[in-house]
């Protein structure tokens, strides 16, 4: 493709990150079935008019969709608009035109799924009594990121060079290039060095994760989705429907804060450049609210004798 017939919905999702990409384009692909077609190169998306934002909103409500969704598919779209702007495809009042639409008021609820210290360990070990190297591949990366809180990107993105198993850590790239260290250690230490004999090769620009195939471990890095199946899968096996791979991160933030640890040391720990966005992982709330009542309650009974 000439980089001059690049569409304006393209170009916006080859500026974000991967991460950031795939979300965006399934809520632009959404947007375009609810306007009657397939997939998002079917719409022009810089002649969409205030009126058909104004119809996108509101069905989007209808669905009952989370305010937090209705507003990042709005700013999606504005997104395109903008950048069909400085493709000077739109004129600057069209553009404000689209950007007057007012986001959507209401209180943001908190989304997915923490585990607990336990049911972390269940996942694990779940995953660990598969047979052969998948079962110790599996259990690898449910380990890491549980106790490291790496998004799946991430995971994925490992090379062999990535790991230091002499100084117990591993290097990631970040959103934005920046490079932040995890300790490693304990039981995923172990289980890593496990999956790093399993794998064999020891080219330190090759995938850390590799597929495992039914005639051996494969040299084809593993993928987001296959990450996301995996954790899908190991949830439900052991009663918790839903968990995707992100929880797993909230899951080492709530832990990480449960265990009485600053939040600013936390915030960094999970490479978030605002502490206000850790705060939004912290599953923390139900438990210590339900215990704090308890505990309440308890209290009050001592002394009444009834």
């Amino acid at each position: 493709m000439n980089a001059k017939e690049i569409s304006a919905v393209n170009c916006y999702l080859m500026a974000l990150a991967p991460s950031g990409r795939r979300s965006m384009k399934s809520q632009l692909t959404q947007v375009a079935q609810l306007l009657g077609e397939e997939s998002i190169d079917e719409i022009d998306w810089h002649k969409l008019e205030y009126q058909q934002l104004v119809f996108i909103r509101s069905k989007l409500q209808e669905e009952e969709k989370s305010v937090n969704t209705i507003n990042t598919t709005m700013a999606a779209i504005r997104g395109v608009v903008r950048t069909a702007f400085k493709m000077e495809l739109v004129s600057a009042e069209h553009l404000a035109r689209i950007c007057q639409l007012e986001s959507v008021r209401g209180t943001a609820k908190k989304g997915g799924i923490a585990l607990s210290l336990e049911e972390s360990r269940k996942l694990v070990r779940k995953a660990a009594d598969a047979e052969g190297p998948k079962g110790v591949k599996d259990s690898a990366v449910l380990m890491l990121m549980i106790t490291t809180g790496l998004r799946r990107s991430e995971v994925v993105a490992l090379n062999l060079d990535s790991f230091d198993f002499d100084r117990r850590r591993v290097s990631i790239k970040g959103k934005g290039g920046k490079v932040r260290y995890h300790d490693i250690s304990g039981v995923t230490l172990k289980r890593l060095k496990r999956w790093a004999i399993e794998r064999g090769d020891t080219d330190p620009s090759s995938p850390f994760f590799t597929k495992v195939l039914k005639q051996g471990v494969s040299d084809k890095r593993i993928t987001v989705n296959s990450v996301y199946r995996l954790v899908k899968k190991q949830g439900e096996s052991i009663g918790i429907k839903g968990l995707r791979p992100h929880d797993l991160r909230r899951t080492y933030i709530s832990l990480l804060l449960e265990q009485g640890n600053d939040l600013s040391l936390v915030s960094k720990a999970a490479g978030h450049a605002n502490v206000n966005t850790t705060t939004r992982y912290d599953k923390r709330h139900v438990n210590a609210q339900t215990e704090a009542m308890r505990t309440l309650t308890d209290s009050l009974g001592k002394g009444l004798g009834l």
